[in-house]
């Protein structure tokens, strides 16, 4: 199970680099956004945009690896109760049926009810108020200094 999360770890690490049309699509909104602005700061709307399509990238990979782990729990059950069970068939086969119907109904219940994807979302949102409030200093800043380059003009 550590590996799973290794690897879902450094597969959210590499989330927004994956290489050609995703970096081409934001290369496309940063050169209509040229402009305006300040320089090395990403428009609202742009790093709006941009955090969208990453929210959906790591909501997808994290229903992934909820997946697994329930796949993994099931397979460990499955092996215990073989282990302690091959002596009883048909103790063996209802547990077996129970445990699968379980599992099945668990990441049934993940996938529908949608609960990691807010979780997510809901970060991303808090992320997104916080650069409200710094967009909105940054409009004070760039309002000032316009203000000092027309008085001494």
């Amino acid at each position: 199970m550590r590996e799973m999360f290794e690897i879902y770890y450094n597969d959210l690490r590499n989330t927004g680099s994956i290489g050609g049309k995703f970096l081409a699509k934001e290369t496309e909104m940063l050169e209509e956004a040229k402009g305006v602005g300040l320089p090395n700061f990403l428009s609202r709307p742009v790093f709006l945009n941009l955090l969208q399509r990453l929210v959906e990238q790591i909501t997808g990979r994290s229903l992934e690896l909820v997946f697994k782990v329930w796949e993994y729990i099931e397979n460990v059950i499955l092996q215990v109760i073989d282990f302690y069970c091959h002596c009883y068939p048909q103790l063996q086969s209802e547990s077996r049926r129970v445990v699968q119907d379980l599992a099945r109904k668990m990441k049934e219940d993940c996938a529908r009810n949608g609960w990691l994807g807010a979780v997510i979302a809901l970060a991303a949102w808090k992320l997104a108020s916080r650069c409200s409030v710094c967009w909105s200093q940054l409009n004070i800043i760039i309002e000032r200094r316009n203000k000092r380059r027309r008085l001494g003009q």
